[in-house]
């Protein structure tokens, strides 16, 4: 991680973990890769 400080600052919007730069994380992904597991 390139810089940890600013990974800290995520937060959660429409169910997905989101960044201030607008960079989410699609929540589909985070479904699937939770439930394979």
């Amino acid at each position: 991680m390139e810089n940890p400080g600013y990974f800290s600052l995520v937060s959660i919007e429409n169910g997905t973990a989101s960044w201030p730069n607008g960079a989410d994380m699609a929540p589909e992904r985070l479904y699937t890769d939770c439930d394979a597991a």
